[in-house]
């Protein structure tokens, strides 16, 4: 028995050995291609202050599995109490890491917080961290404080075109992106997903403090939100420059919530920026569409608006409320200077007929699965409001996409869940599905073997 003992010891320890791999160092730059390279980074402070290069999409699928069930440990984070940051780079070269997992609530300890794919970074006066061209899609967080898909805690970074896509639970400083985000630059990035949260938490970034140097530029939040009090749907506490974003959230807060910001106490401009938000709220303390914007010189709303239609409450100072048609007409956006030349566009088809950010346009394009050949699908609306229409062709399903007389219409979100499912004779050319009872997010139509996608907004 004693001999079996060891030998199971050590296969698990060969075993724990062998799924991280240190990957090649060239050009100043680890080059991450598996996610065995990967976790080498994760585990490995050694190479917290170096270049990392992303060389392919990553299925993080095994995270689940790792650290007794507590998934991803974040790159840069607290060891015995004592925090070791990142200070290198990461450019994802415009690839993707999906179903990221961090299970890391139920501790007390300090350890327990600044979770997320990065835990803490700090750059320097002289020298931004940068952090570049990287998705995270369909993650599954949940830490205390300090919680980010992409980052806990940040301060001197730059983070351009990035995106995170899941669901996310942070007891306070928590958001899709960045937890906490200090003195740092973000550019052209987005998120998509749900969140669970505590206090000093947003949708995109939880709280932002920077300085007059520092700005948002180009982003948005498209989430449902549920938090205690002191929420906001992009964020919170918000400082800074902060030019061409938007944010349309659901948020069911107890109180003190914005549909955009709280605002901030420190310099801030939000410029050219809107919300289209719903608040819900168990009490009605300091509720606002847009922000609460204080009562300072240091504040300023300009050329901001506010969907009234879609929330009641009270839009904030210096906030422009229009109605829901006024919101999706392009002359309210360019009566106020919006660039709609390089930065913005609208379409009736497109974000649900709200301004969006042209570099995303990809995003909120009609999609068709590039990966089905000769099969003909087509869901429109895409984005899509409380219905679709899924079109199939005039062709026999039969004999086309190998479905049966027993055929149904399933969909799956992100997460690979069946969240509906409808009945469909095989010679159905055209069906249409209420889906009002859906949150907003990336939906997947299946039908027999094949596949497209849609967002529902």
């Amino acid at each position: 028995m004693k001999i079996k003992i060891i030998i199971l010891g050590l296969f698990l320890n060969f075993a724990t050995l062998y799924s991280q791999v240190e990957p090649p160092y060239i050009n100043d730059n680890y080059e991450i291609s598996t996610l065995e390279h990967l976790r080498w980074v994760s585990e490995s402070p050694v190479s917290w202050d170096k270049n990392i290069l992303l060389m392919n999409d990553i299925d993080a699928t095994d995270t689940k599995n790792w650290n007794e069930g507590k998934g991803w440990k974040a790159i840069g984070r607290l060891l015995s109490d004592t925090a070791i940051n990142f200070t290198g780079s990461f450019n994802g070269n415009g690839f993707k890491i999906s179903k990221l997992l961090i299970n890391n609530i139920d501790s007390l300890s300090l350890n327990s917080q600044y979770n997320g794919f990065f835990g803490i970074i700090q750059g320097k006066e002289s020298k931004l961290i940068k952090i570049a061209n990287l998705g995270l899609e369909n993650i599954d967080i949940k830490g205390r404080r300090y919680t980010g898909g992409l980052a806990a805690y940040s301060y001197l970074v730059e983070f351009t075109d990035c995106f995170v896509t899941g669901k996310l639970t942070g007891m306070g400083y928590s958001a899709l992106l960045v937890g906490f985000n200090e003195n740092s630059n973000v550019s052209r990035c987005y998120a998509l997903g749900s969140l669970n949260v505590g206090k000093s938490s947003g949708g995109l970034i939880g709280n932002n403090w920077g300085g007059d140097k520092n700005y948002i530029d180009e982003c948005f939040v498209i989430a449902d939100i549920k938090g205690t009090l002191s929420v906001g749907g992009f964020s919170y506490l918000l400082t800074g420059q902060v030019t061409n974003c938007f944010a349309i959230c659901n948020l069911d807060i107890d109180s003190v919530s914005s549909g955009f910001t709280w605002g901030g106490p420190g310099n801030t401009n939000i410029i050219n920026s809107y919300s289209a938000s719903k608040v819900k709220f168990k009490k009605n303390n300091e509720i606002y569409s847009f922000s609460y914007a204080p009562k300072s010189k240091l504040y300023k709303n300009i050329n901001c608006f506010c969907d009234s239609e879609i929330d009641t409450n009270n839009p904030g100072r210096q906030v422009i409320p229009k109605s829901t048609a006024e919101m999706k007409t392009k002359e309210t956006f360019t009566s106020a200077t919006w660039d709609f030349d390089s930065v913005w566009a609208i379409s009736p088809n497109l974000n649900n007929g709200y301004p969006y950010l042209q570099f995303a346009e990809k995003f909120f394009s009609p999609v068709k699965d590039e990966l089905i050949a000769n099969f003909e699908i087509t869901i429109s609306p895409n984005p899509a409001g409380d219905f679709i229409t899924i079109k199939l062709g005039a062709i026999n399903p039969t004999l086309k996409r190998g479905v049966d007389e027993t055929s149904e219409i399933l969909i799956y979100n992100t997460l690979g869940e069946k969240v509906m499912a409808e009945s469909i004779h095989p010679m159905t050319a055209s069906h249409r599905m209420n889906i009002e009872a859906l949150p907003r997010g990336i939906y997947f139509v299946k039908i027999g073997g094949e596949t497209a996608k849609f967002v529902k907004m």
